[in-house]
């Protein structure tokens, strides 16, 4: 009566666990067709009959085991007959009372270390590692007794996954009942819930979870090995061992008739389970999931273009992958347009990945670019202007390059000249188109006539006629204004951690840094600000310009410049409330820029206004350094080398000339330490006196009041090699001469007045990793000839 009561029981009932359409096999909606374009490589195998292999299922088994702390075990076992009846019936839930909820409660995640150790309350906890199932283990101490299975080599092995408990530890509270991969389990113990915490019998746990238990008499713990951690508890105490970390419990260990029983987030914790709520059950994910991956044929397409797939899943325990679904999928778009495809798969356990997504962009019909271009003659005269005017046509894309091959303004010499364009688009697409001009023997302007006429900013001209060191000079003459120079460039190779350069400085102040990372490793450099006043002092950032990591000093110097001068002039950045004593790291772009490999050179330009009494301090560390913790250790290191480092008060040199420039060649020399003098400062860490050699960091503001019509103003760099940028009315100007030899013969075009005599503002610094000195020219342009 109790068997035919039980199966009716069993057979009238039909369970949905908790959250059940997560475990439920999905239909596939990937194609199969091997022959269609867009062929699936590495796909699953269909079944030969769908129908068939749908309707075959595995019958559950039953395992009831009731285990002791003790070195015997008591075995109460409960067979079940073979009964072809029961073969197609899933498993019933296991559960605290004899009812069956009409409705699951909703699952509820937990995290192992959720502050409330009752069922409840849960945010996600990290995915679980693998397991060994219990039973796979030699000296397995569960006793099945297991059902007839049903003969399924020809099913669907997507029916077989089906059962919902599959990878997974299902634990009911105040219930002895156990459930794990479709078998149950009775623990010698109930799951408990007291003083608000969710206890669990030890060893019955660690058998469930594959792993060994054992006593240490000299310590007096029991020790659980288990997923690769050592669990050490002692009955009484609400602390723990972690792998030689103690940790605290929730929840007092405590001993219920010989059977340790400890809070089950400590195991969760320590292990990293993942698990969720569900009711009165806590159900522990005890699989890894599958990884699904795939890839396409590319990624980047035009309508109509037929898309391949590779598929290439797999699961981290080794389990077979039975089914997959797709979302997106398409063998070819016909309407321009982003479009995401999504793949999943399941694996025999019937767990299901993470979905695995690609992006395809697909564009239109792909036309490329057009070159083509005229000229508004085709016959010039040497130093006669070329106007080119380009007709070429983009096509579908953007042209991410356009290149002139002897496309020069104008010729200085007589003969057939040809002029190439070719254009480049964004995928690569190429054109090309030349054309040629005839260069007579007569000529319009010489070749530094021409330059004094038409070149552009920030291009170079010859000056091989004007003798530079003979021209007129302006009168030197000039005021300062109470702005302060830090200047850390020594030692300019840093060998080691430490601080490069700190002094107090009361006001405003700029700052200039160029330095070298010569260690062996990553670095950063930093620039750290401390009041040393007693009231709250207030910096506002007026400008900041940051260049590297780079192995090219001089490219660092000039874009360094370039960029602060532009900040500078866009109005700065934020202001910061200093407390007495507080420090903080300076300037966004240095303290959140890339770190320098071994050999990199990073150059830096920034200011600040204060009225306050401020501490800086320079300093290069390891990249992984926290430099406000490690700044008052650090070594205060040697300059080594004579490049300088010091305090230099009044770094801004204002130069005003009322009086007409440009009447005829002029020139003022700067930086050279006769006509422009050398600042004199103070080393802030040694006390000594230094010396700012070349001026590097002293603004020149020059205010050019009356500038006659037809003048050129111009950049002569009188060292040799210089990459540096100029201001002129507020527009930043970068110019280069690369040619040691011939650089002092060139000079670089800042700016050129009109039909009228206008006033020009100047701005220009010495630039961090060039040669010294330069000169300012004042050129008169020739007259325009026909």
């Amino acid at each position: 009566m109790y068997k035919t009561t039980l199966a009716l029981l069993v057979a009238a009932t039909v369970w949905t666990p908790p959250g059940s359409e997560a475990y439920a096999s999905p239909a596939t909606a990937s194609p199969t067709d091997s022959t269609a374009a867009g062929t699936i490589r590495g796909g699953l195998p269909q079944p030969a009959n769908n129908d068939a292999a749908e309707q075959s299922s595995v019958a559950p088994t039953t395992d009831t085991t009731r285990l002791t702390d003790g070195n015997e075990r008591s075995h109460s076992q409960t067979e079940n007959p073979a009964d072809s009846r029961q073969e197609s019936v899933a498993a019933p839930p296991i559960s605290s009372s004899n009812s069956v909820a009409s409705e699951p409660a909703a699952p509820t995640s937990v995290s192992p270390d959720d502050q409330d150790d009752t069922v409840g309350n849960a945010p996600d906890a990290s995915s679980p590692g693998s397991l060994t199932a219990p039973g796979d283990r030699a000296g397995e101490s569960t006793v099945e007794q297991r059902q007839p299975e049903a003969d399924n080599s020809d099913a669907d092995p997507r029916a077989i996954a089906a059962d919902p408990s599959a990878g997974k530890l299902i634990l009911v509270m105040n219930s002895d009942q156990t459930q794990m991969n479709g078998k149950t389990y009775v623990s010698p113990r109930p799951t408990t819930v007291r003083q608000g915490v969710s206890y669990v019998g030890l060893r019955f746990m660690t058998e469930r979870l594959g792993g060994t238990i054992s006593h240490d008499a000299a310590s007096g713990e029991t020790v659980v090995r288990v997923r690769g951690a050592e669990l050490r508890y002692r009955n009484g105490s609400a602390e723990y061992v972690v792998n030689g970390e103690k940790r605290s419990l929730r929840g007092a260990v405590y001993d219920d008739r010989y059977h340790m029983m400890v809070p089950f987030t400590s195991i969760a914790t320590a292990l990293k389970l993942r698990y969720t709520v569900q009711g009165k059950s806590i159900v522990v994910e005890l699989a890894d999931k599958p990884v699904a991956r795939f890839d396409v044929s590319a990624r980047r397409i035009e309508t109509g273009q037929t898309i391949e797939y590779t598929t290439s899943g797999y699961s981290p325990q080794g389990l077979a992958i039975v089914d997959e679904r797709w979302e997106g999928w398409q063998t070819s778009y016909d309407t321009p347009g982003t479009y995401t495809i999504s793949y999943t798969v399941q694996d025999a356990a019937g767990v299901w990945s993470d979905p695995y997504t690609i992006t395809i962009e697909v564009e239109a019909p792909h036309v490329p670019p057009v070159a083509e271009f005229r000229t508004d003659k085709t016959t010039y005269r040497m130093g006669e202007p070329i106007r080119y005017i380009d007709e070429s046509t983009t096509g579908s894309d953007v042209i991410v390059d356009r290149q002139w091959d002897n496309g020069k303004p104008a010729f200085f010499e007589p003969g057939m000249q040809t002029v190439t364009l070719t254009l480049k688009d964004k995928r690569g697409a190429t054109s090309q188109f030349s054309t040629v001009v005839l260069i007579t023997e007569e000529s319009l302007y010489t070749e530094e006539e021409f330059g004094l006429r038409y070149a552009p900013p920030g291009t170079n001209m010859p000056i091989d006629s004007v003798p530079v060191l003979q021209l007129d000079t302006l009168p030197y003459s000039y005021t300062t204004e109470p702005e302060t120079l830090f200047r850390s460039s020594g030692p300019e190779s840093v060998f080691a951690d430490g601080v490069l350069y700190e002094d107090v400085i009361q006001g405003d102040a700029r700052f200039l840094l160029h330095h070298k990372n010569r260690m062996d490793r990553r670095t950063k450099l930093y620039l750290i600000a401390e009041n040393t006043g007693t009231q709250t002092a207030e910096l506002r950032l007026t400008g900041e310009g940051l260049a590297g990591p780079t192995v090219h000093a001089e490219i660092a110097g000039r874009m360094s410049l370039s960029r602060y001068l532009a900040a500078e002039a866009a109005g700065g950045g934020p202001t910061i409330r200093l407390a007495p004593g507080e420090r903080v790291l300076l300037f966004d772009s240095l303290t959140q820029a890339k770190s320098l490999a071994p050999g990199d050179i990073v150059t830096f330009t920034g200011s600040v206004k204060t009225k306050g009494q401020i501490r800086y301090a320079s300093l290069m560390v390891g990249e992984r350094v926290d430099p406000l913790e490690a700044l008052d250790s650090l070594p205060r290191l040697d300059p080594r080398e004579s490049i300088v480092r010091g305090t230099f008060a009044d770094a801004n040199r204002v130069f005003r000339y009322d009086e007409p420039l440009g009447g005829r060649p002029q020139r003022l020399s700067l930086t050279d330490n006769t006509a422009d003098p050398f600042q004199s400062g103070t080393d802030g860490i040694h006390g000594g006196s230094a010396v700012n050699s070349g001026n590097y960091g002293v603004m020149y503001k020059l205010q050019l009041n009356n500038v006659a019509p037809n003048t050129v103003i111009a950049f002569n760099p009188r060292g040799g090699l210089y990459v540096g940028a100029v201001r002129v009315n507020g527009e930043v100007v970068g110019f280069s001469h690369l040619g040691m030899a011939s650089a002092t013969r060139e000079a670089s075009v800042l700016y050129r007045t009109g039909d009228r005599a206008e006033a020009v503002e100047l701005w220009i610094s010495p630039s961090a990793g060039s040669n010294l000195p330069f000169a300012l020219l004042f050129l008169p342009v020739p007259e325009a000839r026909e």
